[in-house]
């Protein structure tokens, strides 16, 4: 028991250590005018306004959209508003940010234990995690709200285990860790529309390769419906004359809509 205490708290100071540095970090990069209207400066302006019974208006992109919901569908900035009523400042989302990138770390650990049966190990991920440039860069890119989403993912994937092992699993038995998994799955979907076609890959890896197909499907079919919602339905809804998402051309291989090839060899 002590050595599990002694591991778990090294993990707790990796992830202050994280949390205080890039949390002071950001905070001075904003001070020196390091960050931007694109996207710190859309973010707080649609957090002000929600939190003053507005929606998510923006009105910096006047010709595409005037509303956040118009560039990314990410409601999950709805549940974010009682911040704005407590702290209504751009620095509240970037310390946000970097406690949700480094409170990651958490689940993190816990996967890394079961999998390898290691504490040390797991220890070690968590540290390459933390110390990954990848991560840090996404840190200090000013706020977006799918930073937000490797914190619900990887609880998500943490819980839907829970009730398949019988490592450290405090839900065995008990079939709570569907639910738990459902319902982190669907905060990280409330991050970004495009985080719907990752979760719709954890069904089928859950549905043909664990074989739990109720609950493979029912993320695939999940993940699925929450992509069309958003691509189809929900931005060109907010986008000014009814376009599609400005991503989408970036793959004109895949067509105009769903249904379209136009010759991509990856589609049969």
């Amino acid at each position: 028991m002590k050595s599990l205490n002694y591991r778990s708290l090294v993990v707790t100071i990796l992830i202050l250590i994280y949390i205080i540095t890039f949390g002071i970090l950001a905070t001075r990069q904003h001070f020196a005018y390091e960050t931007s209207a694109l996207d710190l400066g859309n973010y707080d302006q649609a957090m002000w306004n929600a939190a003053h019974g507005r929606g998510l208006a923006l009105t910096t992109l006047p010709k595409i959209s005037l509303n956040r919901m118009g560039l990314h569908v990410e409601p999950i900035l709805f549940l974010l508003v009682p911040l704005y009523w407590i702290a209504p400042n751009p620095i509240t989302l970037l310390w946000l940010q970097t406690v949700a990138l480094g409170l990651a770390a958490i689940p993190l650990f816990l996967i890394a234990r079961r999998k390898l049966q290691s504490e040390w190990s797991a220890v070690a991920i968590v540290l390459a995690y933390l110390l990954l440039p990848a991560t840090e860069s996404v840190n200090l890119f000013d706020f977006h709200a799918v930073a937000l989403a490797p914190f619900f993912i990887l609880w998500g994937w943490y819980f839907l285990e829970a009730d398949h092992t019988t490592c450290h699993s405090p839900f065995q038995g008990r079939g709570w860790g569907g639910v738990y998994a459902l319902i982190s799955f669907i905060l990280a979907m409330s991050c970004k529309e495009d985080i719907s076609l990752l979760i719709f890959m954890v069904g089928l890896y859950v549905a043909l390769w664990q074989k739990r197909y109720s609950m493979g499907i029912l993320l695939a079919v999940m993940g699925l419906a929450w992509a069309y919602i958003a691509f189809e339905i929900v931005l060109p809804s907010y986008r000014i004359g009814g376009e599609e998402s400005a991503y989408i051309k970036y793959f004109p291989t895949l067509g105009n809509t769903p249904l379209e090839k136009q010759g991509c060899p990856f589609l049969f």
